[in-house]
């Protein structure tokens, strides 16, 4: 790769189309509520614009709003309803490794 003892490897994953880890991170989680979607309570907003949310669990103090539990809610929430209304997972995985590639 050419890389220099220090020098950041961020290049070349952009040049070989390598994911980085936030980009991992997002896909998995997205793609985890899609499959397990009998896990997750949904609310369907009707009024314009239609989306639907997913809901956030009851929070106790002994928990930790980085868990697992809190974040993938929220983060599915906030990607598009053209992304959650496509019906074929194959499909749907490729819009969100394409939506993960314009991520920074």
């Amino acid at each position: 790769m050419g890389l220099k003892k220090f020098d950041s490897p961020r290049e070349c994953y952009k040049k070989f189309n390598i994911f980085n880890f936030k980009q991992l991170h997002f896909i998995r989680s997205i793609c985890f509520i899609y499959k397990n979607k009998t896990l997750f309570d949904f609310t369907v907003k009707t009024r314009p614009p239609i989306n639907m949310f997913c809901k956030l669990p009851r929070w106790y103090k002994t928990h930790s709003r980085f868990q697992a539990g809190y974040q993938l809610p929220s983060l599915y929430n906030k990607i598009s309803f053209n992304y959650k209304k496509i019906a074929k997972f194959s499909v749907f995985k490729k819009s969100i490794k394409e939506a993960a590639k314009k991520m920074s």
